[in-house]
């Protein structure tokens, strides 16, 4: 059980990773039998898998929208060359 320290009770949100809020206290994730309460997504041994760092959205986001802008200007740039 995770109580922060002094409260005595705990918020939903207040709750760590893989902890889930049972109506008065954050409660770790089980190992087995988590896969039916939504905070434990992912969860095994109080920590959350992690996905590989080129899968992440912070990786993910601003490689893909320097793309979409390089190809996008360069479309831009050779239709406005090409009607000299």
């Amino acid at each position: 059980m995770y109580v922060m320290a002094g409260i005595g009770e705990a918020a939903p949100f207040a709750c760590p990773p893989c902890a889930y809020f049972n109506g008065q206290f954050c409660a770790w994730c089980p190992d087995t039998g988590a896969e039916n309460i939504p905070d434990c997504d992912g969860c095994k041994n109080r920590e959350r898998e992690r996905k590989a760092w080129y899968a992440s959205p912070e990786f993910l986001v601003p490689v893909a929208s320097t793309v979409v802008a390089a190809v996008l200007s360069a479309v831009l740039l050779s239709r406005l060359r090409l009607g000299r």
